[in-house]
């Protein structure tokens, strides 16, 4: 290798290391304007669905079961774990910009580690499951019947919306080497995305063993073998999902090592 070669080669590297290392202010921007709108959502929603006196009506049935179980929705679930991870995305550019590496390496890691294993996946099988279904049958996932306490916009915050981060997060992470190297593996992720499920799907299921009705309307008309099946699809597309970040991750990694 020649001197000019050998050279070029350690600008290359002191150049990834520095985008490694350096914060984004416009990470830090984009990210506190999303995480301000999410805590805006979130309070808003709850005032509105605690401050609501529902009849006992059948027409408001589904809303007074929103109210009373609103925790056990894997929607809301996706929407907490995302304004998690804004947090120390924000936190994570701030340290960076801020040179503390003692503690940001820590952040960085956990950082690293939820958005492929459980936020990306999370985000997209929210909005893939939600929108698929509306788009054959809205009534079995959204019924009209809450649109005058779910107003388009709160709609489109929780099933829509929540791509924004990923989109960020995914074209950002040029500044990592291999996520794969950097945080957790692939088998780790799907390990720690498949008991996530789990615990979910044990809590969605107790509600209906212990009260008699389903969370999600579609859950009404399959028969016990069509919901064990659905609950698996929608493990396996999660699974598919991660797979789907990961490989991103990695187009963009390898983009920035063969420049």
């Amino acid at each position: 290798m020649s001197r000019v070669d050998s050279y070029n080669r350690n600008v290359q590297d002191q150049n990834v290391e520095s985008k490694k290392k350096g914060g984004s202010l416009a990470s830090i921007l984009l990210y506190g304007v999303i995480l301000g709108f999410y805590l805006f959502t979130i309070v808003y929603h709850s005032l509105k669905l605690n401050g609501a006196n529902f009849p006992e009506n059948p027409k408001y049935q589904l809303l007074i079961i929103i109210k009373k179980f609103s925790m056990f929705y894997f929607t809301i679930w996706n929407f907490i774990l995302q304004i998690i991870f804004l947090l120390l995305a924000i936190v994570d550019e701030v340290l960076k910009l801020a040179n503390i590496s003692r503690i940001q390496s820590g952040i960085e890691k956990i950082r690293l580690s939820i958005f492929p294993s459980l936020v990306f996946p999370s985000a997209l099988i929210v909005a893939c499951i939600f929108w698929g279904i509306w788009h054959i049958d809205r009534e079995l996932i959204f019924p009209k019947t809450i649109d005058e306490f779910y107003p388009p916009w709160m709609n489109h915050a929780l099933h829509t919306f929540i791509i924004f981060p990923l989109i960020i997060e995914v074209i950002s992470q040029f500044k990592y080497n291999n996520i794969q190297n950097v945080a957790i593996t692939k088998k780790r992720a799907a390990a720690i995305l498949i008991l996530y499920c789990a615990i979910y799907q044990t809590l969605y299921l107790s509600v209906y063993f212990l009260h008699g009705f389903w969370l999600y309307p579609i859950y009404k008309i399959l028969t016990w073998s069509q919901r064990v099946g659905f609950i698996f699809g929608q493990i396996v597309l999660a699974l598919s999902l991660q797979q789907l970040g990961f490989f991103l991750v990695n187009q963009n990694t390898s983009k920035l090592k063969a420049k």
